[in-house]
């Protein structure tokens, strides 16, 4: 016996193994069946430490609390938009509480997160950067609260991820699908196209108070079936071509007053599942390749840059800043000055080469 390894809470007890451990103030002794020699000791206190961690998913101690405590908190202290609360909420419900919720948030490690995201079989890199957003937050309030020293969900690298091309209509590809919507929906998606408001959220917001003739008052949005200000707080008034003023002129329910495009009893739509359902059949019966009624947005944008709009005039148009609106659309401004470049590169290289051929002088 003198020979056999010495382990913290593991100890030989007659032809079998004794292992002890305290969690959350209650000390517990357990007997393996085990013969006391140098690998059943090892696998005893590899078992010993399973127990101690299996008591901890469980146990919390007192003046700590569980993850799902600290989340819980988290979630009440947030002072953001409601839709962005509710994604957190759905964040956390669905990556960390499965594997967290009765941890004590002091006693998880880094070594813990990393295998459980190693773990996750993420649809992106952009899912996991916003999933670490409110994991980050947690552990954040728990450093606050003087819960635990620090936070390990800081020390992960964001996975950069490339930002998917936009996919806008032709104009061909926009007249076919015009002639095979529903007529009750012809008007809602023209004004997409001529306009580039959000799909759904904004043109389900507007009421006929909103219409001013020559313009369109764009300050609301509905989001998660609830009516509330436009994204980024940019309220925008969005100038209106021809053809959407005369959609909204001709509408038949211009004069009823309340929403612009309402529900069967007169109300806000709440949702885009109505739309949506228009739009997907109108695709399938127009031969055009499919994409999603949002990326009329885009069309409206590529449209507009392309016809050489001022950029800052297309930004304030698409309730963009106008950084967002060089980053996502960049390669569709363009303009004559934009041609007359290669023509200098050119007579530059003319020039040099006339300079060549001419007689030195001696």
């Amino acid at each position: 016996m003198a020979d056999l390894p010495k382990y913290r809470g593991v100890r030989p007890h007659g032809n079998r193994i004794q292992i002890n451990y305290s969690v959350g103030g209650e000390h517990t002794f357990e007997t393996i069946d085990l013969r006391p020699n140098k690998t059943n000791l090892d696998a005893a206190r590899k078992i010993r430490q399973q127990r101690i961690d299996d008591a901890k998913q469980g146990t919390v101690a007192p003046d700590s609390k569980s993850f799902a405590e600290l989340a819980q908190l988290y979630l009440e202290s947030l002072d953001v938009a409601l839709s962005t609360a509710m994604s957190y909420h759905g964040i956390l419900e669905k990556y960390w509480m499965p594997s967290l919720a009765r941890r004590d948030i002091a006693e998880i490690r880094y070594s813990d997160l990393l295998a459980l995201v190693n773990k996750i079989d993420w649809p992106s890199g952009k899912t996991r950067k916003n999933a670490l957003i409110p994991l980050r937050g947690v552990f954040e309030l728990a450093v606050a609260d003087n819960l635990r020293p620090d936070n390990p969900a800081v020390r992960f690298k964001q996975v950069k991820h490339q930002k998917p091309e936009i996919d806008p209509f032709t104009a061909d590809e926009w007249l076919a699908i015009y002639e095979k919507l529903a007529d009750p929906w012809k008007p809602y998606f023209t004004l997409l196209w001529e306009t580039g408001m959000r799909h759904p959220a904004e043109p389900m917001a507007l009421t006929w108070d909103d219409f001013k003739g020559d313009r369109l008052r764009v300050n609301k949005a509905i989001v998660r079936r609830r009516l509330k200000e436009v994204k980024n707080y940019r309220a925008r008034e969005v100038l209106l071509t021809g053809a959407a003023q005369s959609v909204l002129r001709n509408h038949p329910g211009r004069f009823t007053g309340g929403p612009t495009f309402p529900n069967t009893k007169g109300r806000h739509q709440l949702d885009g599942d109505q739309p949506n359902k228009a739009w997907r059949e109108a695709l399938k019966a127009s031969g055009v390749r499919p994409r999603r009624a949002y990326n009329l947005r885009h069309s409206w944008a590529s449209r507009a840059l392309t016809a050489g709009l001022k950029p800052a005039f297309v930004a304030q148009q698409l309730g963009h800043s106008l950084k967002m609106t060089l980053e996502v659309y960049g390669k569709y401004i363009t303009s004559d000055e934009d041609k007359s470049q290669i023509a200098l590169l050119e007579a530059a290289v003319k020039n040099e080469k006339l300079a060549r051929d001419l007689p030195r002088e001696v």
